[in-house]
């Protein structure tokens, strides 16, 4: 490429820098949403997986009393030994239910100064945010050699 080709292309680049930086805060917008949808999509599960364990503990709670109550000691022991089983369970996936939950708070709170739309306006699909970024990307390399080219041919 000669110097004035390259100057050109340099000055295209340049005009081209508004564009640019909006796509690349769209795809910053899109990344933020990705990382609220995905924490919104762990929390339900947690939450949903505690739950049940709860139905599952409660309802055993619940057999375990009527097996008392009609003298099953078999009926009482078994149901115990679940609610034992749940119990722990519990216990165990509580923790990460509930940092699930503060992440996404935080994240609520950190993304929400920068979206000003529901969320959804910012998503977009994997070949969509692919192409955006390879775009971005695809600028930004040529932007930096181009503009290595034009600072060496000054300096000759």
């Amino acid at each position: 490429m000669d110097a004035d080709a390259a100057f050109a292309r340099l000055d295209e680049l340049v005009s081209l820098l508004p564009v640019i930086q909006e796509k690349d805060a769209r795809l910053m917008r899109a990344r933020e949403a990705r990382r609220l949808l995905k924490a919104d999509k762990l929390a339900r599960i947690l939450e949903k997986e505690l739950k049940d364990y709860q139905n599952t503990y409660n309802a055993a709670l619940r057999d375990a009393k009527k097996a008392a109550d009609a003298d099953d000691h078999e009926g009482e022991a078994r149901n115990l030994s679940i609610v034992r089983a749940y119990s722990e369970l519990i216990s165990l996936r509580l923790a990460p239910e509930q940092r699930a939950k503060s992440d996404l708070r935080k994240l609520l709170e950190a993304i929400a100064l920068h979206l000003d739309d529901p969320l959804e306006d910012y998503a977009l699909s994997d070949e969509d945010f692919t192409a955006l970024e390879q775009e971005i990307l695809a600028y930004q390399e040529d932007y930096r050699q181009v503009y290595a080219l034009c600072l060496s041919l000054e300096d000759e």
